[in-house]
């Protein structure tokens, strides 16, 4: 078998910044460093590419997400979402009425049967 050269073992031990960057997008430095067991220093030198990011770190993410999504399938939590989501209904976004509008004009509270009832006993 012939020996790998130095740029195909070079290879092999370092991950992609890219696939680190998507499962680790939204997640706090802090958080990352402690599922990965590596100081905040270590991490914020992957993501900022000072350091190249270790292969075993981009398939510890990978197979973390994967298993968080294996749990949502499995509680059925996805499901739910989908339903919610499908009953949900859209929000009404109606333009701000100018100050002179009628929407803006309150009734007369002398009008009211509380300030009716208020005079009378």
């Amino acid at each position: 078998m012939p020996t790998p050269t130095k740029r195909e073992s070079t290879a092999r031990r370092w991950g992609k910044l890219s696939e680190f960057n998507y499962y680790v997008t939204g997640l706090p430095l802090k958080v990352i460093a402690k599922r990965v067991g590596r100081s905040t220093r270590t991490v914020s030198d992957w993501i900022r590419s000072k350091q190249p990011v270790s292969q075993w770190a981009v398939a510890f993410m990978r197979l973390d997400h994967l298993e968080y999504n294996l749990m949502l399938d499995q509680m059925g939590a996805r499901q739910v979402s989908t339903i919610t989501k499908a009953n949900a209904k859209p929000t009404e976004i109606r333009p701000r009425p100018a100050a002179n509008d009628d929407e803006f004009v309150f009734p007369n509270w002398r009008q009211t049967s509380l300030y009716e009832q208020m005079t009378i006993s």
